[in-house]
């Protein structure tokens, strides 16, 4: 298994990639087409720091199910937590903004749905990968 471990972070990098592009593609359009809110943080921001936390936790993940294989579940489990209070943190800026030219539950909604995303995306190829090793 360790000598697939860049194969196996090289595909689930364009896979990432293309998610992004797709997902990011989609709520562009969406937000400034149909809904037009004016955002707290812009799209591509929230995108590349969702896009970096899976990453991080991917590889962390990966790095674990093929040095210590029973604890990979764990890892996942942990670093998703983990990964909850950054996202938390990152929309404290958010919620504390008191301008009316921000619309604050649209900048949270357009935060959150992205992130429940990335959240199933990565959930599936960490359990592909758990069940590999298992």
């Amino acid at each position: 298994m360790k000598e697939n471990f860049g194969q196996s972070l090289r595909v689930f990098l364009k896979k990432l990639l293309l998610f992004t592009l797709i997902l990011g593609g989609l709520h562009y359009l969406l937000a400034f087409t149909v809904l037009q809110f004016d955002l707290y943080y812009s799209i591509p921001v929230m995108y590349l720091f969702l896009s970096l936390l899976t990453l991080i936790v991917y590889v962390c993940v990966l790095w674990i199910a093929n040095n210590f294989p029973d604890k990979a579940g764990f890892t996942f489990m942990g670093l998703g937590m983990l990964k909850m209070f950054i996202a938390v943190a990152f929309l404290v800026p958010i919620m504390l903004y008191k301008e009316d030219d921000v619309n604050v539950m649209a900048s949270v909604f357009s935060f959150f749905v992205p992130y429940l995303f990335y959240l199933g995306f990565e959930t599936l190829h960490a359990v592909k990968l758990i069940k590999m090793n298992d």
